[in-house]
């Protein structure tokens, strides 16, 4: 069997742990229960690094979701990369690990920095 070479980055396009999905669904649905405009982003070379979903209501704008594990997360270096350039354009990021976070999450500062490794600690 031939081999395949690991192409640098390519951890964003590795399917998706299955807690992870299972969380991503639960908070779909629930904001498409709750009149939400929702758009799953799917990682490929043209949107790796960027949230797992856009999430939009007519009175209350535009939100970015990035879903995470409760424990054991990890983020790819496209995220690394991106996160901090997309914030330092006015882009609010929100790491939810659990659907009990909606809609309270939303409303609230920018989270994603806070869920970064301190020194290698996480």
């Amino acid at each position: 069997m031939p081999r395949i070479a690991k192409i640098p980055g390519m951890e964003d396009f590795q399917d998706k742990d299955p807690l992870e999905k299972a969380i991503q669904i639960q908070v779909e649905d629930k904001l498409r229960v709750m009149d939400w405009f929702v758009q799953r982003l799917h990682g490929s070379m043209y949107q790796s690094g960027v949230p797992d979903i856009y999430a939009h209501h007519i009175r209350y704008g535009g939100r970015w979701i990035e879903i995470k594990k409760p424990t054991g997360y990890k983020f790819t270096a496209a995220q690394y990369e991106k996160f901090p350039r997309m914030a330092s354009h006015g882009v609010s990021i929100h790491i939810c690990t659990s659907v009990e976070q909606i809609p309270a999450l939303l409303f609230q500062p920018a989270n994603w920095y806070m869920y970064l490794p301190l020194m290698g600690l996480r």
